[in-house]
């Protein structure tokens, strides 16, 4: 929680507000004409709370939350919406932090875009367009008691790196009194 709290409402602003005002803009549109179809970025961050990634695995939970509640709200209309969970991608996202992905855990951005769009034209609400542990690994957010999966993700975490990663945004050196 060291990090600027403006990254953390750049974040909101990134994954729940552009998301919900696009998502209502051109939702609407679809609606209005009767077809369309929405696919919604969660990710499998979306099914526990996450030590160092918090405000990254809340917003993923609004996606997920948002995604299938409008969903719902549509079906019937021919507006179609769907949520992917990709799980590690090789893309940029932790360029300018001291945490790192091992290259033998992450997908290709492209497998990930072609499996999302594969789940979509099946008719899939939820897609999990990484590995197959990838899905396995939002079960256990949903098996076991929270505390115990926000306790695992923390130390994950750390052995990853992202506590580190928190503080970027601190001092070089600590402020005097």
């Amino acid at each position: 929680m060291d990090s600027a709290p403006e990254r953390h409402a750049d974040s909101v602003e990134l994954n729940i507000v552009a998301l919900m005002h696009l998502t209502h803009a051109l939702g609407g549109r679809m609606a209005a004409r009767g077809s369309g179809g929405i696919i919604n970025v969660a990710s499998t961050a979306a099914f526990q709370a996450m030590p160092y990634q918090a405000t990254y695995a809340a917003t993923k939970a609004f996606v997920l939350s948002f995604t299938e509640a409008l969903a719902e709200e549509l079906r019937g209309s021919g507006v179609r919406v769907m949520a992917a969970h990709p799980g590690a991608t090789a893309t940029g996202f932790f360029d300018g932090t001291t945490a790192t992905m091992n290259p033998a855990f992450t997908d290709r951005p492209e497998r990930v875009a072609a499996r999302t769009l594969d789940a979509f034209a099946k008719g899939a609400i939820n897609a999990y367009p990484g590995r197959p542990s990838t899905r396995a690994t939002t079960w256990v957010g949903r098996l076991l008691p929270r505390t115990v999966v926000t306790r695992a993700t923390g130390r994950l975490n750390r052995s990853l790196g992202h506590h580190r990663a928190r503080h970027l945004d601190a001092p070089a050196t600590p402020a005097q009194p």
